[in-house]
Order: structure tokens, then C-alpha cells, then sequence
């Protein structure tokens, strides 16, 4: 598959689902771990998220691009807005998501690396050929294996 030049993280990956009376997402186990690990490689890292995304989940996607200086792209204007970003044209994309279906298809055409996080012992890539992780922790043996 290549070099990896860039990992953008998804919201899905990113944030779990809190309490639900109160309607408020919280970090997954393991996101800001993970942020911190990529970011000291020195590897572009960025986080998408699409329209319409809760404002409080807004604020804490971008709390963590600002606390490690990473990109936020939305995801409708992803891949227009990743390569002028990130102008290092060496390497694939690897895009980590757990529940964008209808997205992931686009990606793919764009010979970006798919990475799922499996989510409730459910992919979003069961039928695409994709990697799938159990855990955001495995991720950056993934990198290292491309």
C-alpha cells in the first residue's frame, strides 16, 4: 500500500457516546493517547467530522485539534481540503473511521488507506475491502506495517 503521509482520524473513532438523558459525547478510551502518539511521529494528522455534528462535539473535536495543533476538515469538503493542507505529496492517506458507510466508497476511489475500528463487534467495512481494528490502540502498528 505505500507510505502513509497523513492520518486523519474520524469523529466516530474519536468520541463515545456519553450519557444519553444528557446527550453529551465523551473522548473514547484511548483517543487522546493515540492523538499524542501520531502527533509525536510527525506524521500530518488531522480529525473530520460531518455537517450537522452536535456543537458540543465541535468543541471537544476541536479542543484536541487545537491542544496538538492538527488539522479539522469537514468530511463533505474532506478530500478537497486535505491536499492543499498537506502539500507533502509522498505517500496515502489513511483514514480511520467506525460508521461511515456511505462515505468510505469515495475514499476508496481516492486510493486512501481505510482503517475501521470495529465498534460493538460491528464494522463499517464488512463488506469493503478494508483493514479492521478491534482497538484505537492497534492503530499505530497498522501505520508501521504499510
Amino acid at each position: 500500500m505505500g507510505v502513509v503521509r497523513g492520518v486523519i482520524l474520524d469523529e466516530s473513532v474519536l468520541l463515545a457516546e456519553g450519557d444519553d438523558d444528557k446527550n453529551v459525547s465523551l473522548l473514547r478510551l484511548g483517543a487522546e493517547s493515540l492523538v499524542q502518539t501520531l502527533f509525536l511521529s510527525g506524521i500530518d494528522l488531522g480529525i473530520s467530522y460531518a455537517m450537522g455534528v452536535p456543537v458540543d462535539n465541535v468543541s471537544i473535536l476541536k479542543r484536541v485539534a487545537s491542544s496538538s495543533s492538527l488539522n479539522c476538515f469537514i468530511l463533505n469538503d474532506l478530500i478537497s481540503e486535505v491536499m492543499p493542507a498537506w502539500s507533502n505529496t509522498d505517500g496515502s492517506i489513511l483514514y480511520l473511521v467506525s460508521n461511515k458507510k456511505e462515505f468510505l466508497p469515495k475514499l476508496n476511489n481516492h486510493s486512501w488507506m481505510i482503517v475501521a475500528l470495529k465498534v460493538g463487534g460491528e464494522s463499517s467495512c464488512d463488506t469493503l475491502n478494508m483493514l479492521q481494528i478491534e482497538n484505537l490502540e492497534e492503530l499505530p502498528l497498522t501505520i508501521s506495517l504499510k
